[in-house]
């Protein structure tokens, strides 16, 4: 009679033992896949990042080239005599407006396309 409560309590030892080291084994594995998902996610939120920075200096690059070319454009306008009773003559209307609408000033070849490596916005 004893062995056989022995052996009950055997089996159940090594059952229960058994049902710890499964649950432990199922834990570890949705803990590596949180893990790996989280890894995941903060590569592609740190890649689209680097994605927006790059997109936002070639924004700003274009945006001072732009904004230093029209003034050196004024700067050249205003230091002529004309201005000291009127605001703006027909040409300095004419460059005005230009810049206004983005166009090339009058007279000035316009910026070439961006090459075939240029991204589309």
């Amino acid at each position: 009679m004893y062995a056989y409560v022995a052996t009950a309590i055997a089996a159940l030892l090594i059952g229960f033992a058994g049902g710890w080291k499964t649950q432990a084994w199922r834990f570890d594995a949705a803990e590596l896949e949180r893990a790996r998902v989280e890894a995941r996610d903060q590569f592609k939120k740190i890649e689209r990042g680097d994605v927006a920075a790059a997109n936002h200096e070639a924004f700003k690059a274009e945006e001072q080239v732009r904004y230093v070319y029209r003034t050196q454009q004024v700067d050249r306008i205003v230091e002529r005599p004309v201005y000291r009773d009127a605001c703006f003559d027909d040409d300095g209307l004419r460059v005005l407006n230009d810049a206004i609408a983005g166009r090339a000033p009058a007279g000035e070849p316009a910026t070439t396309l961006p090459g075939p490596g240029a991204g589309a916005r």
